[in-house]
């Protein structure tokens, strides 16, 4: 489901992709983009195979132009079919899909280190209960966003705060 977040705030990504296999965190993942009015276009999917076909499906569909490619993949690592690790594997394989930054989403600090070398830009601890999914958002919009974006208050929440330490 593509979902395109539309108002004044400054776009992160214009696309991005994000893997998540619990429905009901995509659902509050989706309504967190939109809240923090994200303009970019949000596509879900739910497994690691999910991810590998909707890149293949740019590079055969679209001749893979850079701007075809989602800047943002966020990715949970523990998904069905195909793990997030193993989408991470699949993606050195396949450099000319890799979206500009990769955020991988584990349960387990120690599942950092192994992230990284795979090739995440970043690795974030998810978060239980009912803010966790705009903690997320709000740490990506802390990361990514243009230093001009007036898209969050000043001050971070405490669930962005624990989003964002390592």
């Amino acid at each position: 489901m593509d979902q395109p977040a539309k108002s004044g705030c400054a776009d992160i990504f214009p696309k991005a992709l994000v893997a998540e296999d619990n429905a009901n965190e995509a659902l509050q993942l989706q309504q967190a983009f939109k809240k923090a009015r994200i303009h970019a276009t949000v596509h879900f999917v739910s497994d690691g195979m999910e991810v590998v076909e909707y890149l293949r499906g740019k590079q055969l569909f679209e001749q893979v132009a850079s701007s075809t490619l989602p800047g943002l993949l966020v990715l949970n690592l523990g998904m069905p079919r195909l793990s997030g690790f193993g989408v991470l594997e699949w993606l050195r394989r396949h450099p000319h899909l890799r979206p500009s930054v990769i955020v991988a989403l584990g349960n387990r600090p120690e599942e950092r280190t192994r992230a990284l070398a795979l090739g995440a830009d970043e690795y974030i601890v998810k978060q239980s209960g009912s803010n966790s999914a705009a903690g997320l958002v709000q740490a990506l919009l802390q990361r990514f966003r243009p230093s001009t974006s007036r898209c969050l208050p000043p001050k971070v929440s405490e669930e962005a705060r624990l989003a964002l330490s390592p």
